[in-house]
């Protein structure tokens, strides 16, 4: 006879969600799961506060069982700084307000900045500490160039200063 200590399961995730948003829980690596939802995955979607708990058991019959309360938390609420026009051939960076734990743009990166060489609908999801996302978009106008100067341009609409004089 072999005797072994119970299960000590430890439940992973975001301990809260947003209004309208969801986490998931993660019951870790055993052989079986059941949740107090009547769940028997290992993964467990959550959309609303209140305690979850789990017991697990393994390939040996041995079982153990956790809770985790789940809280209401506050979403992030992003906010762009771009400019709000481009120039043909010119470059800018648009920026967050504040600081999130993860980025993700519409182009598929994942910096807390995007560079940009043209105009168009700039987007990005960001996930706050607590695990809430937010989307933010921005349009960018871009426009063409209108004359040259010697060796200097000018972006159509913009003021450009000659010889002490604004055109």
């Amino acid at each position: 006879i072999r005797f072994q200590e119970g299960l000590h399961p430890v439940i992973g995730g975001y301990s809260s969600v947003c209004e309208g948003q969801h986490t998931e829980l993660d019951g870790g690596n055993f052989e079986r799961y059941k949740w107090s939802t009547g769940d028997t995955t290992r993964m467990l979607r959550v959309d609303a506060p209140g305690t979850y708990c789990l017991t697990v058991s393994d390939a040996s019959g041995c079982s153990g069982s956790t809770c985790l309360t789940v809280v209401l938390a506050n979403a992030p609420s992003a906010s762009l700084v771009a400019p709000d026009s481009l120039c043909t051939g010119d470059r800018a960076i648009i920026l967050l307000s504040e600081p999130y734990t993860s980025y993700r743009w519409s182009d598929g990166t994942s910096a807390p900045f995007l560079p940009i060489d043209t105009g168009g609908r700039y987007c990005v999801t960001v996930t706050a500490t607590n695990g809430c996302t937010d989307e933010a978009c921005y349009d960018v106008a871009s426009k063409s160039r209108s004359f040259r100067f010697f060796r200097d341009t000018a972006c159509y609409g913009s003021t450009y200063t000659y010889l002490g004089r604004s055109f």
